[in-house]
C-alpha cells in the first residue's frame, strides 16, 4: 500500500471512544504495581472517562457441596465440619470486605482528582472475572498489569494479563 492510500485508510476510520477504563488490581502487596493504576488514572483524565476498579478473588475454598459430599477437604481426607466450613466463609467475606474497603479508598483519591469511579471484587478466577466484568460494564479499554512470568513459570501457574489479552472484549492495555 502507497503512502497515498495509508493516509485516505487512516482518515477513513474512526477511533472508538474511550469511555470506561476497566482496572484490573492485584491487591496482594508483593505483586502491587502502582504503575497500572497511575496509567489508568492518566488515560482516564486523558479521555474523560470513567473507572471500575476491580480485583478478583481466588477461590479460597471448594463449593460448599462438594465439602459435604466428600465429608472433607483437601487430599489429606481430613473431617470438615459445618462449622468450621463457616469459620471459612466468614474468613472470605473478612477478607473480601477489607478488599472493597481498600478499592473504595482509593475510588475515593482518584475521585478527588475528578474522575468517577466504581470498585468491584468477586470470588473466582481473576482472568475470567475480568473478561466477564468488561464484558457485563461494557468496558472499552482494560488495564492490567504483567509480573513478567515466562516460559514453564507461566504455563505451569498461568497468566492472568496473557488471558484477558485473548479473551476480553475489548481493547486491553497491559502495563510492564
Amino acid at each position: 500500500m502507497d503512502t497515498q492510500a495509508q493516509a485516505i485508510a487512516l482518515t477513513d476510520t474512526t477511533p472508538t471512544p474511550i469511555q470506561r477504563i476497566l482496572v484490573a488490581l492485584d491487591l496482594d502487596p508483593k505483586h502491587q504495581s502502582p504503575q497500572v493504576l497511575a496509567q489508568a488514572v492518566q488515560m482516564a483524565k486523558l479521555h474523560n472517562s470513567k473507572l471500575m476498579l476491580c480485583h478478583g478473588m481466588s477461590d479460597p475454598l471448594p463449593p460448599a457441596s462438594n465439602v459435604f459430599a466428600s465429608g472433607s477437604l483437601g487430599m489429606y481426607g481430613s473431617s470438615y465440619s459445618p462449622e468450621l466450613f463457616e469459620q471459612s466463609q466468614a474468613a472470605v467475606r473478612a477478607e473480601r470486605d477489607r478488599l472493597i474497603n481498600e478499592l473504595t479508598a482509593i475510588a475515593t483519591a482518584i475521585q478527588d482528582q475528578g474522575v468517577s469511579t466504581e470498585v468491584s471484587v468477586k470470588e473466582g478466577e481473576p482472568s475470567h472475572y475480568i473478561c466477564k466484568l468488561a464484558q457485563d460494564w461494557a468496558a472499552d479499554l482494560v488495564v492490567v498489569g504483567r509480573r513478567g512470568r515466562t516460559g514453564l513459570a507461566e504455563i505451569v501457574m498461568g497468566s492472568v494479563s496473557n488471558y484477558v489479552v485473548h479473551h476480553a472484549p475489548c481493547a486491553v492495555l497491559v502495563v510492564q
